[in-house]
């Protein structure tokens, strides 16, 4: 996972944040036993007509969740060996099912969670104008805008509009895009940071007094295709000066009205660098301000929107994916065990707000973790002709698994939809 980083004008940030994965190399803290138990979100999401899914790799946190069985009580859907899965009806629409999921041993029950299979109600206003801006780093180059986008029209909700500056990481918007502001590597603080200039762009003016200003925020000599990640979306430059103005990111994406919702999916690059030691420091220090300052921020510019906070999704299953990316500088281990900090402090940061608008939009259970992600057919070792499947890519989904993505935000939406009375 790339990390991008703002110019001379935001070193100090920079020094911060940039939890480089250079810093690995010293050895990390000895783990607190952390005990097993499960994350279950207290409501699953559901729609008719759509599977909903609990992957139970991702809801328990033992290394090898295979060595454990799992029960699962609920009047609906099917117990599987790795899953538990339902694809309600529109007889089940507006209706809630509780689900009590148990993990044991061979000595009995280890840990016990409860949720609500909440499932969305027909609508009531489906010909209603729908605004949807997304801010994502790499996730939403997997195409799940796109797919939400399509499942919306659908069913029948065909004025719904994804805004944004993008379609996916920085391509260019087309008729039957999906719009968004997703950018390759950026965590929360980038947001509030981020603004270089590229050479082109420098080379281009003429003005000495602005070149010296541009070389102040910073001269990047990305490739064109990066040319997209230089400036945020909620930044602009006032008298030389870097300054939040999230209102120009309405008037650009949304003829100056704020979105209906904004959805933030964010998280895996504030947390992948840190290892056992660093982790929880840096979610008090870096992470947990950075989420503060942006939601501040787009409440103070739309009021009334409605923010869903992502608890997004933990990765492969398989060890291999993450030494095909990173070598060693990463492990599944230390990944799932940062993300599973951050996730249970996104539900905390939601709680502690008290505010009706922002909720927790919840998807990291419902995507497959071993068939979501990519493998490709490798050589057992250099001296075996045979192949095996081993994972490729830790991170970023197949289409399968933007697809299922995609699914948890629809449902997720619906009931939003619902609450609103729309």
């Amino acid at each position: 996972m790339k990390m991008t980083f703002p110019g001379k004008v935001f070193f100090s940030v920079m020094t911060v944040l940039c939890g480089c994965l250079t810093v690995s190399a010293a050895a990390p803290a000895a783990a607190e036993a952390d005990p097993l138990r499960l994350s279950l979100p207290p409501v699953i999401y559901a729609a008719p007509e759509i599977e909903s899914n609990i992957y139970f790799a991702n809801i328990f946190n033992a290394i090898v969740p295979e060595n454990f069985a799992y029960i699962v009580r609920c009047k609906k859907g099917v117990l599987q060996n790795h899953r538990w899965c339902w694809t309600p009806t529109k007889d089940d629409a507006g209706k809630s099912y509780p689900m009590t999921v148990e993990v044991r041993d061979d000595r009995g029950v280890i840990d016990r969670a409860e949720c609500v299979i909440k499932v969305a109600a027909p609508a009531r206003e489906v010909a209603r104008k729908i605004t949807l801006a997304l801010l994502s780093a790499s996730s939403g180059g997997s195409g799940y805008t796109q797919f939400l986008m399509e499942t919306m029209h659908q069913t029948g909700y065909t004025h719904y509009t994804p805004v944004g500056t993008y379609h996916r990481c920085g391509l260019p918007l087309k008729p039957g895009l999906a719009a968004s502001d997703s950018y390759g590597g950026w965590a929360w603080s980038t947001f509030l940071t981020q603004w270089k200039y590229t050479r082109d762009e420098f080379n281009g003016v003429q003005d000495q007094a602005e070149k010296e200003q541009m070389q102040h925020l910073g001269i990047s000599t990305a490739a064109q295709k990066d040319n997209y990640r230089q400036k945020s979306p909620l930044l602009n430059v006032r008298n030389g000066k870097v300054v939040v103005d999230v209102q120009g990111w309405f008037d650009r994406i949304n003829g100056g009205k704020a979105p209906d919702f904004i959805i933030i999916d964010l998280g895996g690059n504030d947390v992948f660098s840190a290892n056992e030691d660093q982790i929880h420091a840096r979610m008090q220090e870096q992470i947990l301000p950075a989420m503060t300052a942006v939601i501040n921020e787009l409440r103070k510019a739309a009021p009334n929107a409605t923010i869903g906070i992502c608890q997004s999704g933990l990765g492969s299953r398989v060890q291999d994916a993450y030494g095909a990316n990173y070598g060693c500088l990463q492990t599944r281990y230390q990944f799932l065990r940062n993300k599973r900090i951050y996730n249970a402090a996104v539900e905390k940061f939601v709680a502690d707000r008290n505010d009706p608008e922002i909720i927790v939009l919840p998807y990291y259970q419902s995507i497959d973790p071993v068939h979501g992600y990519p493998v490709r057919q490798r050589p057992a070792s250099a001296r075996e002709k045979n192949t095996i499947a081993r994972g490729i890519n830790a991170l970023h989904t197949t289409s399968s698994g933007a697809w299922q993505m995609a699914d948890a935000m629809y449902c997720w939406l619906r009931n939003q939809l619902n609450r609103k009375g729309w």
